[in-house]
């Protein structure tokens, strides 16, 4: 993603992503349990946990640093869905992005991500919401 590289954010990381077309003559079983997909998506391997985990990282490793960047990069590239289900921690200082999709307006959960937070961090989330929505 050229915004990190450019705003020399360095606590996120983004997996590779290919994509490939599955060829028309393939077809899945006929029955309702399966859908035909067009393609195939392979992600780069990352060391993450589950989401359960991922739910305990955001309340012990989320620090005022990563949610100052995460304030950045969700506001410049309107990145609305984040949480544990799709940012899951790495380590204590980074973050697996896994989904990059980009939101129209007026899609903003920001305020989604405060009952992942611990006590002191949803303070600061919230305190950095209201001075930067206003």
């Amino acid at each position: 993603m050229d915004y990190l590289e450019k705003s020399g954010i360095e606590c996120f990381l983004i997996p590779e992503k290919w994509i490939f077309p599955i060829p028309p003559e393939f077809n899945p079983p006929k029955s309702d349990a399966y859908l035909k997909k067009r393609y195939l998506l392979i992600v780069e391997k990352m060391p993450i946990g589950t989401f359960s985990e991922s739910q305990k990282q955001w309340e012990e490793w989320m620090n005022e640093d990563l949610l100052d960047d995460l304030y950045d990069l969700v506001s410049t590239l309107n990145l609305r869905d984040i949480g544990p289900h799709n940012l899951y921690f790495v380590d204590p200082s980074h973050l697996a992005l896994i989904d990059t999709k980009e939101w129209p307006e007026g899609t903003n959960s920001l305020k989604y991500i405060t009952r992942y937070l611990n006590p002191e961090m949803k303070l600061y989330w919230r305190q950095k919401l209201k001075n930067n929505l206003n």
